[in-house]
């Protein structure tokens, strides 16, 4: 995980911009990685964001996925 996180953090810094961040901070990870990325469009999300549970797709990383997912429709006008 940790490979990952420095990884994720090193595309997050390179971004430009008038893109937008967006971290789910449900865990020690993504709160790591909400401290280390200081961008202006920054969007946080947790798993408890969407309003229905997939609670049939295992692992609670697919919640948090959902809710990025959410997070990314609404940047670009997707109801």
């Amino acid at each position: 995980m940790d490979k990952y996180l420095n990884a994720k953090a090193k595309i997050f810094k390179n971004i430009k911009d008038d893109n937008t961040p967006i971290i789910c901070t449900d865990d020690k990870y993504g709160k790591k990685l909400d401290k280390q990325i200081n961008h202006k469009n920054k969007i946080t999300v947790s798993a408890k964001d969407i309003k229905k549970s997939y609670d049939n797709l295992k692992g609670k990383h697919n919640n948090q996925t959902i809710a990025c997912a959410v997070a990314a429709a609404k940047q670009v006008g997707i109801d």
